[in-house]
């Protein structure tokens, strides 16, 4: 699939950009995540903002990785 530079302006100035955007994000957590597990001997070591820093993840993301690393590790 292609993408013209009409739908790639459309895709900059729609409302869900955002959103959309959150969510890509908030998936990138979750396939990172054991990337950073794999390199921990203990499970006490989870550091959300080791993992930020790792992966270099911005602020606006703390919420979500904190909510995302606590559903993933309690699973």
């Amino acid at each position: 699939m292609l993408c013209t530079k009409e739908d790639t302006e459309l895709y900059s100035k729609t409302l869900l950009h955002d959103k959309y955007e959150y969510r890509a994000n908030c998936i990138a957590v979750r396939l990172l995540l054991p990337y950073y597990l794999d390199g921990l001997d203990e499970i006490e070591q989870v550091n959300v903002n080791d993992f930020m820093k790792m992966f270099e993840l911005t602020n606006d993301m703390y919420d979500a990785c904190v909510k995302i690393m606590k559903n993933c590790i309690a699973a």
